[in-house]
């Protein structure tokens, strides 16, 4: 009943449990590959916002993807630590993650993307 729930979850300790129906692997090539092209539409779709934001200067990479970045982790991992309830200490791998993979992105476009200088 819901008093009874209310008491055990107030009391906790409480879990999040993941169920996967049916096989699979604990090392699967197909999730290697699925974390490849998301990581490929991550970058394209960066670009594709450095573009639209009319990035020009390695500045403008290096600052828009800091924003960006933290932009990402307030929303999408404070979100998790507020409406999940995870916990700041497991949240923060997930941060330094997403926020570097941010930077490193934004970095390595702004290299490749950055307008190249013309000698006067």
């Amino acid at each position: 009943d819901e008093a009874t729930t209310q008491a055990l979850f107030e009391h906790g300790p409480t879990a999040m449990v993941h169920i996967r129906l049916g096989p699979g692997k604990p090392v699967d090539p197909v999730v290697l590959i699925g974390g490849f092209v998301l990581n490929l539409v991550f970058v394209a779709l960066l670009a594709l916002f450095f573009n639209v934001a009319k990035a020009r200067e390695f500045r403008d990479f290096a600052r828009l993807s800091l924003v960006v970045g933290a932009c990402a982790v307030v929303l999408i991992d404070g979100g998790d630590m507020i409406w999940w309830r995870e916990t700041v200490s497991w949240k923060v791998w997930a941060v330094i993650y997403d926020f570097t993979a941010f930077l490193i992105a934004g970095h390595l476009l702004g290299i490749f993307m950055k307008e190249r200088q013309t000698a006067p």
